[in-house]
């Protein structure tokens, strides 16, 4: 089939049939998917000549695409007879890029190849050099997907991902016949728990190359490669890790245990990702007991950090009257940051998803949960522990692999106060430094990257610049999206990692606070094991937390619909009784429950399918939901998808706050001073707690000259607009 014409090596066909004996002409007729090219027939031609009927690209090119079924037809003459044979068909023979399968299938998160092979060479002029042909007789093939526009729950909903290739494959000009490339596919990562396997289509079409001056290649597609892909997130069904109240700890296995330890430990740490959860314990029960009060997510050099307390110590508590929050994204889609009242959810890129909550009676963090993703499985470290269903190998040292006893593994994995490698650290050099991420202190080489290429058809160009790539090196194959409830809002980082100032707003100044540690923290101090007080014993205990737990509904609905199951709650309930005395960490107790519950919920496809009777004829999701709203939105509202609709005259995010009475309690940055020459002074930010998002403040204009304050007695009221619950944001000033 190769033809050297001097110019090309090219793909050429000739009509091969066994001669018959005597003076014999042969006609030789050519067809295209049945269609007879009558333009390149040829009659009365020797055997001798044969070479002269061969179909050349110049013959089709313009008429045909190639991916297309060719034969020839063959009809001896005996002249001296004047006798004509009968017409005789050849074989079909495909001419193209074929696959060698119609249909695959593909598990999320693993990688498969799909096979494909040229029946026919490449075209490459003749006067390059064996290395120049290497190097520029190459094709390049356009890969995508249709567009897959679904996001659920924040995470892009797409069939697969390609592995290590920009969207698409390249040929060089040696691959045909029987030596074939291969399209490296990942079942992409959607997060959820699938009801049915996904399908999905590949699609592949040629783009123009200077090596194919006839146009052969032109115009070739392969219409859709049908690509299945099977369900894996059912292997991380209920790996939540939890760090609750003061603090008992849940790992992704289930493994439950006890950290009654101040500091800043690492909870959750990916080893080969970027990705790293930090929280701090600090003293919340006198010498008794430490809590949750720090939270900071990272991926790469973007992070979000929440932090309710002032100091870490055993014998202090100091709580920030005002939640501290500080948040930079270098990346859009690094991560995504849903708030919802006193409730944080925060997602990485790979589906993990981080969630906590201000308690409302002490402004501790009541729980942090991780919920585990597919690429967790046998890769999450920290208090966390390993993903992989076995609880024996849980508590496995930082910078080990065997499993040791539960205070040796917690000590391992908490960050000393001088190291300066805590999420919570102002040191600049940090932020330069990945290397402490990783397990025992060593990055890992570079991952495979992943491509989704979603394009509604192909593009032609000579050049290499492909819009449908714009998805292209994401470090797993699963991608954040925004579902109208997600934030994913860009920041600036310069290569020095320091927020550009040029462009932002001189006046959006917060109210800094910096962790320090007490004045007399000791690492080694441990808290000694609580003993009964107060009149409470565990007899007491136990029967005041089950009737708390069977009072409330969203209980049996969680453990009878969505497999979460009280009985460990109830014993953690119990743990803070005999460890505070008293029963006021019950209601934190009962949210763990509850966000747990909505998190599996949230993660099930069948819970968004499947309707009943039982569920007074809504989906699964909506009924159970119907249960999960902070504080049971007190009595004064209705539950709606996990969201209070506040009865008038009440509002917050558990309809706690009364409309008739102000917000108090508020802060400004500087105590509301403004130095014009670091800033504008035509805005501020204040910082309390409103529980509404329409907003009016009234403000009164002064100046401070000398030290003495004059007042002018002039009061302006502006409207405001809304942040989060603990600020406002830029209310205009005078």
């Amino acid at each position: 089939m190769e033809s050297k014409n001097g110019v090309f090596l090219e793909p050429v066909f000739l009509c091969i049939f066994q001669p018959l004996a005597g003076d014999i002409i042969y006609d030789v007729l050519w067809f295209i998917n049945g269609d007879e090219l009558t333009w390149t027939a040829s009659y009365n031609v020797s055997f001798s000549d044969l070479n002269s009927t061969a179909l050349r690209p110049s013959y089709w090119t313009g008429n045909y695409s190639l991916n297309f079924e060719i034969d020839c037809a063959v009809r001896a003459y005996d002249p001296s007879a004047s006798v004509s044979g009968s017409v005789q068909r050849s074989p079909t023979f495909f001419a193209g890029i074929t696959p060698e399968q119609t249909e695959y299938y593909v598990v999320e998160g693993v990688t498969s190849r799909i096979k494909l092979t040229s029946t026919i060479p490449f075209s490459c002029p003749l006067s390059l050099s064996e290395e120049m042909r290497e190097a520029f007789c190459t094709y390049y093939f356009f890969v995508w997907t249709p567009s897959e526009d679904s996001c659920k729950n924040g995470m892009a909903s797409n069939g697969i991902a390609l592995t290590n290739q920009p969207c698409g494959v390249t040929f060089n000009f040696r691959d045909w016949g029987n030596r074939s490339v291969y399209i490296n596919v990942t079942g992409y990562v959607d997060g959820m728990i699938n009801y049915n396997d996904r399908t999905t289509y590949l699609h592949i079409a040629s783009t123009r190359n200077p090596m194919d001056p006839l146009g052969i290649w032109k115009n070739l597609s392969i219409g859709g490669i049908k690509v299945k892909v099977g369900d894996r997130d059912i292997l991380v069904t209920g790996s939540q890790c939890i760090s609750s109240n003061d603090p008992h700890m849940t790992t992704f296995d289930g493994r439950r245990w006890e950290n009654q330890r101040t500091g800043t430990f690492v909870l959750y740490q990916h080893k080969t990702l970027p990705y790293t959860v930090h929280v701090i314990y600090s003293e919340c029960v006198p010498r008794r007991a430490t809590c949750n009060c720090g939270v900071a997510v990272r991926n790469r050099f973007s992070y979000y950090i929440v932090r309710t307390c002032e100091i870490v110590s055993l014998h202090n508590t100091k709580i920030l009257s005002i939640p501290y929050e500080e948040e930079r994204l270098c990346k859009a889609a690094d991560l995504q940051i849903v708030k919802s009242g006193k409730h944080y959810t925060v997602t990485f890129p790979s589906g993990t998803q981080v969630s906590f909550f201000i308690s409302s009676w002490n402004n501790f963090i009541g729980s942090v949960k991780i919920r585990a993703s597919v690429s967790d499985i046998e890769s999450s470290l920290g208090l966390c522990g390993l993903t992989n269903g076995d609880t024996s190998d849980d508590f496995i040292l930082k910078g080990g692999n065997s499993p040791t006893d539960s205070t040796t593994f917690a000590l391992s994995w908490r960050i000393s106060m001088d190291s300066g490698v805590s999420l919570f650290s102002k040191l600049s050099s940090y932020y330069q430094d990945t290397s402490w991420m990783y397990n025992g202190g060593v990055q890992p080489e570079p991952g495979d990257t992943y491509c989704t290429c979603a394009q509604r058809g192909p593009i032609d160009t000579y050049q290499f610049s492909l819009p449908n790539t714009v998805h292209c090196n994401m470090t797993s194959p699963s991608q954040l999206c925004e579902d109208g409830n997600s934030t994913l809002v860009l920041d600036s980082c310069s290569s020095s990692f320091d927020r550009m100032r040029s462009t932002e707003d001189t006046d959006d100044v917060d109210i800094e606070s910096e962790l320090t540690y007490d004045t007399d923290y000791n690492e080694s101090a441990v808290i000694e094991a609580a003993q009964w007080m107060n009149g409470w014993d565990e007899t007491s205990a136990r029967e005041f937390c089950t009737k708390r737990f069977d009072h409330d509904p969203a209980v049996d609905v969680c453990d009878q619909l969505v497999n979460i199951s009280k009985v460990p709650f109830i014993d953690e309930c119990v743990a803070d009784i005999k460890i505070s005395g008293n029963k006021t960490f019950i209601e934190d107790t009962l949210a763990t429950l509850k966000g747990a519950c909505l998190t599996e919920a949230t993660r099930n496809e069948a819970f968004y399918e499947i309707q009943s009777s039982d569920t007074n004829g809504v989906t699964l999701f909506d009924y159970v939901s119907s249960f999960l709203c902070p504080g049971n939105c007190s009595e004064n509202g209705v539950c709606v998808n996990a969201t209070c609709s506040c009865f008038d005259g009440f509002l917050g995010s558990d309809c706690s706050g009364k409309l008739s009475i102000p917000p108090k309690d508020f802060l400004l940055p500087s105590n509301g001073l403004c130095d014009i020459s670091s800033r504008e002074c035509l805005k501020t930010n204040i910082f309390g707690f409103f529980d509404v998002e329409n907003v009016t403040a009234k403000f009164e204009y002064f100046q401070v000259k000398n030290n003495v304050i004059h007042t002018t007695n002039h009061f302006k009221i502006e409207s405001t607009t809304y942040y989060h619950y603990n600020k406002i944001k830029k209310a205009t000033k005078i």
